[in-house]
Formats: C-alpha cells, structure tokens, sequence
C-alpha cells in the first residue's frame, strides 16, 4: 500500500511540474527568440558581412563613376540639350574619384579606433535591450515602408533599405564581442548613461558600410527616376538629388571618423570630471 501510495504522488509531482508556467512566460518567449537570433548571426557572420559591404560599397561607386556622365547624356537630351547638366555630371565624376581615393585611409583609421575603444556599463542587460527595441523599430518601418510604396515606391524603397540597416543594427548590439563591453558594478549612473550614449554609437559607427550601400543604391533609386520620367523639372530634381547621395555615401567614413574621434574626446573629458569626486573620496581616506 505504501508503494502505490509513493507512486501516486510521484505521479501527481510529475503531473505538476508538466503543468507548470512561469508568470513571465511572454517574456521568456522573447527571451528564446533573441537566443535562436544570435545563434544564427554570428560574429563570423557579422564580420565577413561587414567585409563583403566593403568591397561592395568600392564597386558601387567605381561603377557610378563611369555611369554618371551616361546619366548627364540621358538628362541633358531628356532637357533640350542643355550642355551645363552634362558637365555637372562629368564634374560629380571627378569628384567622386578624388572622394574615393581620400575616404580609403579613413576607412582604415576608422576601424582602429572603432577597435581599440570600448564603453562600460554596471551591467550587461544594456545590449540586448539596446539590440531588442532597434530591431523592433526596423520591423516597424518595414511595415510602413510597404504602406507608403502605394504613394511613392522611390521613398518606400529607401525606407525599406533603412528598415533592413536598421535592422543589421540592431544584431550588432546583441552580438558579443563586436563592441568591446567592460563591466564595472561601481559605475555612476553619469557613467552607465555615457557607456549607454557611447555603446550606440559604436554601433552606428560599426555598420557605416551597410548604410554606405544603403545611401549609393538611394542616389541610384533618385538617378534612375530622373532618367525614366518625363517630367522636366522632377528630372533636375532627382538628378541633384541622386549625385548629393552619392558624394555623401562616399564621405561617409570621414564624417564617421571625425565625429566618432571628437564624441570619444568629448567622452573623455566628461569621465576625468565624473570621477573627480571619486578621487576625491580616495584622497581623504588616505589622509585618514
């Protein structure tokens, strides 16, 4: 009798814990997904990415280099023949040739810095919710991208290429060892809210190929509109249009360089004024 007993309630315990949820079971759900997600993208993943753009973003440009002056032609006969349009565009060649030799050292000055920086939190639940909200909001505006496609497919397209660089973003954030993250429970909040401002820009700093792509094909979205439609005045629009595109894409790394260099300095003084007072406390408890 008492075995069978034992055996119920073996039973009637297993039968318990099979039933079991956790009151943060939605939570968990997500928790689980975003494992599953890192799983899949990788480091390795990430940085043979990252690579591949590179060379990618070079042949954009070289080939846009050759077709510019062929969109002037196109422009220049679409507005009556008008010379000044075609050396507009011969000009945006040149330019773009110079800007390329120029932006390849700073590619490289970028990457060391990126490199050899790093930002500190008290803890390392940052990451993940930094990486969780940034790919939510890129999902958020895939889905208004394919709303406002009816009303402009030029604009829906480049809010979907944003969506898409938002979203690679976002994996940046949650995958370990792409930013260096050091932990220090005795930070102050001033520090974990200059680690949190410092760790999003790092990222962005990190994906400037992907929105190096993303800006080239947007000035190729605005090039092709301009030689495809028929209305005049929308082709001056969108030929402006698509040549600043594409000397911004080009400038990208020296903007991301002098910004990120002058941030970090600014970082620096802001953390020599936040850990005065910690010094301060240190110099008296020697004195005492």
């Amino acid at each position: 009798m008492n075995q069978v007993s034992e055996n119920e309630n073996t039973q009637t315990t297993v039968s318990k814990s099979k039933i079991k949820i956790s009151p943060s079971i939605f939570s968990d759900i997500v928790g689980k997904l975003l494992t599953l997600l890192k799983k899949i993208i990788t480091i390795e993943l990430l940085n043979k990415a990252f690579d591949s753009t590179k060379i990618t973003s070079n042949w954009i440009i070289t080939a846009f280099i050759i077709l510019t002056p062929i969109f002037g032609i196109i422009a220049s006969i679409k507005l009556g023949g008008s010379g000044d349009v075609f050396l507009m565009s011969l000009g945006v060649s040149f330019a773009l040739i110079v800007l390329q030799y120029i932006s390849k050292g700073f590619v490289l000055a970028l990457d060391k810095v990126i490199k050899n920086s790093s930002v500190t939190f008290t803890t390392d639940a940052f990451p993940n919710a930094i990486g969780l909200l940034t790919i939510i909001s890129a999902i958020g505006l895939f889905i208004l991208a394919l709303f406002c496609m009816n009303d402009s497919l030029a604009g829906g397209f480049g809010m979907i290429i944003g969506s898409l660089v938002i979203f690679i973003l976002g994996c940046t954030y949650m995958t370990s060892g792409i930013i260096n993250i050091n932990i220090n429970e005795n930070n102050s909040p001033g520090e974990d809210a200059i680690g949190l401002i410092s760790y999003i820009i790092n990222g962005i700093a990190i994906i400037w190929p992907f929105i190096y792509v993303g800006v080239a094909i947007s000035g190729m979205i605005f090039l092709t509109t301009a030689v495809i439609n028929s209305n005049n005045f929308v082709t001056i629009i969108c030929l402006g249009t698509g040549y600043t595109y594409l000397i911004s894409a080009v400038l990208l790394p020296v903007y991301f360089y002098i910004t990120y260099i002058l941030y970090f300095l600014l970082i620096d003084i802001l953390k020599a004024v936040l850990s005065i007072p910690r010094k301060l406390d240190a110099l008296k408890e020697d004195k005492q």
